[in-house]
């Protein structure tokens, strides 16, 4: 599961969390970003600015680690939505 199916995954099984992610970057101007630049499927998350990554450790199960090593949080236990998405 990359970024982009990760936003998705939080829309889908929690639409509050979902916008209050949405509502805490807006807030600091970083959606668009977040959205446009982050969202790609090879973005290296060595790059993610500080305030984005802290809202993706918040909302989207990712940890220090992952944005340290450039990888993806397990995911084994979202694969059960993953026809929802679809």
């Amino acid at each position: 599961m990359n970024i982009k199916e990760s936003y998705e995954y939080l829309r889908v099984v929690d639409e509050r969390r979902y916008n209050e992610f949405r509502a805490k970057l807006a807030l600091e101007g970083c959606l668009t970003t977040f959205e446009r630049t982050v969202c790609k499927p090879d973005y290296n998350l060595k790059r993610v600015d500080f305030w984005i990554a802290e809202c993706m450790i918040e909302y989207l199960e990712f940890d220090y680690e992952n944005f340290r090593s450039n990888t993806m949080p397990e995911t084994a236990h979202l694969f059960g939505i993953q026809n929802k998405l679809e």
